[in-house]
């Protein structure tokens, strides 16, 4: 099937060869002028399309890229020209001749490797360094040069060689039989957007044939012909080409057998414009694996013959085990066990000079084992059955343990699951109820504020008005006397009213803040007889006004049990907000008591505050012993604002 070249193309070879004719003889070594500097670009944008070019073109302008950069002194259309010529030895298989332009790339512009003109060149001539050493059967070595260059990569952004490296390091996953890392490898390209379209088609194609080798049908299907599509749309001829192969192994795999044959077929009739002795050797070893299966026997030997013979001829040695694996196939399908052993062994000793890492063992251990398939055959036919009948016994065994396991799991993830819920719903009731408990308090302190407000303190206030009123009538000194001091008394009396209703009213204490309500609280109740210090750090006027309310009933509650009980002179009072974690205590000098006969459960002042410690998920620890007074301490966690 012959290649056709798009219209376009074609127009564009047509100009170039009338310009290389009209100007050819004006080129000289020195600087570049216009019209070679046009001829220049002019070949570079043909090379540019090498994903569709043919082969035989794909040499010509980039021979004469090469040739008229080679005449410049533009290091950069030198360094680019050479890219596009390593390039086309890649395409053409000979990989040692794509190294030495890559490595001379790489050399080159490494000094320039920071300026824009030369960022591109430098990462794509590594890119392709890489490809030549997978090529040539170094794929540890390509997957070592690929990592070292990628961070670089990823630094100078540089999206297009990104992917072709993503690419690359999946494909020598796939030649170590690493295909899950190597689809990790494509995933991501393909789950990128703007990728361009050849890099996306590469990645589709690879993925579906890591998928195809780990069994996995659906899936290898799937990304195949997403290839194919664009493939045939853009004319990428070699991707197509390799996605037509995979489909081949599938329908292999499958047992579709001439379904398999007329695709491979197809795939290597296209690849004949386009020649590349590493896809030729992949071709050839599908044909003899399909001819087999097929007990077309001679065909099979013959495919697979020539296979090894190409791959020994230019050293193809990551091919040399899909090689191997082709002749032993076809001539043990073809019932000649010495000939499959032979060729086998022979194949192992060449990719042992390849492979410094395999071992004399290890060979033997392969060469007896293939002797030994043909003492194996005849009681492989004979056991095949009691296999087979074992195997589905020993399946149905795992897959009823599985099954028994995996119901197991569930259970106990369901029985688990529901107790996280159970005590997910007996925390939620006891922090409403413990709310619930606070906020009635809460609202009865209003209450009783505003009665005490509205209904004592206007009495008291009336009283005072009476008294005043009968100021006038006083006649002596002693009925005087009495009269202030009656006087005095009802003007404190009025003036504690209104202390005790604003202390039990929730919206001073919220708009005034911790800090200063406690100030406030603190001088009302100082008093000769009992000093108190007070001492605050951190942004405590930040946390949650609900919180800083409860937080004020548990100091209020605690200063007032030393007041009524301790009898103590002197009283300190602290607060420290750090890492979200507020510390609190008050510390008296009083009598003190037996801590190990209290129960804060049982008294109303530290019941209240057990309630407020509890429903902040608080702590509160109590030191005390008779004679020597009382430290009571709060810690609060206030990372979570109500």
């Amino acid at each position: 099937m012959k290649i056709t070249v798009p219209l376009q193309q074609r127009v564009l070879y047509i100009i170039l060869l009338l310009l290389l004719a009209g100007i050819s003889c004006d080129i000289r070594p020195g600087k570049t002028n216009h019209a070679q500097q046009r001829l220049i670009d002019s070949a570079i944008r043909v090379c540019r399309q090498y994903q569709t070019l043919p082969l035989d073109t794909f040499n010509r302008y980039s021979s004469l890229a090469l040739a008229l950069a080679a005449q410049s002194d533009n290091r950069y259309l030198q360094a680019e020209s050479e890219l596009w010529r390593a390039q086309y030895h890649i395409n053409a298989g000979q990989y040692d001749s794509a190294l030495s332009f890559s490595e001379k790339i790489t050399e080159q512009t490494l000094a320039h490797h920071n300026s824009g003109d030369t960022l591109f060149i430098y990462n794509r001539g590594a890119v392709t360094k890489g490809v030549a050493l997978y090529f040539k059967g170094a794929v540890k070595e390509a997957m070592d040069w690929y990592y070292k260059i990628l961070p670089g990569i990823e630094n100078d952004k540089d999206r297009d060689n990104y992917y072709r490296t993503c690419i690359n390091i999946g494909l020598c996953n796939v030649a170590l039989d690493r295909f899950r890392e190597a689809i990790n490898s494509y995933e991501k390209v393909y789950r990128h957007k703007n990728v361009p379209p050849y890099l996306l088609t590469l990645s589709y194609h690879n993925a579906g044939d890591a998928y195809a080798n780990l069994g996995l049908t659906d899936s290898a299907l799937k990304y195949e012909n997403l290839a194919l599509n664009i493939a045939r749309d853009s004319n990428y001829v070699v991707v197509l080409n390799n996605a037509l192969n995979t489909l081949g192994k599938i329908y292999y795999e499958q047992g579709a057998y001439e379904k398999a044959l007329a695709i491979v077929l197809a795939s290597v009739e296209k690849r004949k414009e386009n020649s590349n002795v590493f896809y030729e050797v992949v071709d050839l070893c599908q044909l003899a694996r399909i001819y087999s299966a097929l007990h077309k026997d001679s065909l099979a030997i013959d495919a697979a013959e020539k296979a090894s013979k190409i791959a020994q001829d230019n050293s193809l040695s990551s091919l040399y085990y899909s090689v191997g694996s082709s002749l032993y196939i076809s001539y043990y399908g073809a019932g000649n066990y010495k000939q499959a052993s032979e060729k086998v062994y022979g194949l192992l000793g060449i990719m042992y000079r390849y492979n410094e890492h395999a071992s004399a063992e290890a060979l033997a251990e392969l060469e007896a084992r293939y002797e030994a398939q043909k003492k194996e055959a005849q009681i492989l036919n004979q056991k095949a059955k009691i296999e087979k009948q074992e195997i589905i016994i020993a399946g149905a065994i795992g897959v009823f343990l599985l099954s028994a396991a995996a119901l197991f799991i569930l259970f106990k993830n369901y029985r688990y699951q529901q107790k996280q819920k159970l005590q997910e719903v007996t925390i939620k009731e006891q922090d409403q109820a413990a709310r619930s408990i606070l906020q009635a308090e809460e609202r009865e302190r209003k209450k009783i504020s505003q009665n005490l407000h509205d209904s004592v303190g206007q009495l008291l206030s009336g009283l005072k008005l009476n008294l005043q009123a009968l100021d006038e009538r006083i006649e002596t000194r002693e009925d005087a006397n009495i009269f202030q001091n009656s006087m005095k008394l009802l003007e404190e009396s009025i003036n504690e009213v209104r202390n005790v209703s604003h202390q039990i009213l929730p919206n001073n204490i919220m708009k005034l803040g911790l800090v200063h309500s406690l100030q406030s609280l603190i001088r009302k109740i100082s008093q000769d007889k009992l000093r108190i210090s007070f001492q605050a750090e951190g942004p405590i006027d930040d946390i949650a006004p609900d919180k800083q309310l409860m937080i004020y009933r548990m100091l209020q509650e605690s200063i007032n049990n030393v007041i009524k009980h301790a009898h103590a002179e002197n009283m300190e009072i602290a607060l420290q907000l750090k890492n979200e974690r507020l510390m609190a205590s008050v510390k008296d000098d009083g009598v003190g008591f037996d801590t190990g006969k209290l129960n804060p459960d049982t008294g109303i002042g530290l019941g209240n505050i057990s309630t407020r410690i509890r429903f902040l998920k608080g702590n509160m620890h109590i030191q005390s012993k008779p004679g020597r007074g009382t430290v009571i301490q709060f810690e609060l966690p206030l990372h979570q604002q109500s």
